[in-house]
């Protein structure tokens, strides 16, 4: 189905039969520059470790991570990702404090993705 207001059209085929909830997942990880999540469950889980796992290789070989901003207080994965054990280096991909605003959120991935833009880092001090 074509949607017409979709500026950026990515169709994943199933790799094994039938497609089903998921088959996206793995794509949308390694196109983003910055996620946001806000709750979620099993697809969620299945999105944000395929994120952390890519990151990993990423920052031990000096590559451009995807930055992360679970927002807290709505439960599911958001709410936990970040108290996940993971070593310090790889934290630099998460927020250093919670996030509990999609405001909060947004400006720390346009941060994060675009640092030159002045307008950008005119908010929140405390979303680094």
């Amino acid at each position: 189905q074509d949607i017409p207001d979709l500026d950026f059209k990515v169709i994943v085929p199933p790799r094994c039969g039938n497609s089903e909830f998921g088959d996206e997942s793995e794509v949308f990880a390694k196109i983003a520059d910055g996620i946001i999540y806000l709750g979620g469950m099993y697809g969620t889980l299945i999105e944000y470790a395929h994120v952390m796992k890519i990151n990993q290789g990423r920052v031990k070989k000096g590559g451009k991570i995807v930055y992360v901003a679970p927002i807290q207080g709505f439960g599911g994965v958001s709410d936990f990702a970040m108290t996940l054990h993971m070593p310090e280096e790889f934290k630099r991909c998460l927020p250093e404090n919670p996030v509990n605003s999609g405001e909060a959120a947004a400006r720390y991935i346009l941060n994060k993705c675009f640092p030159e833009e002045k307008s950008i880092n005119s908010g929140d001090e405390s979303v680094q």
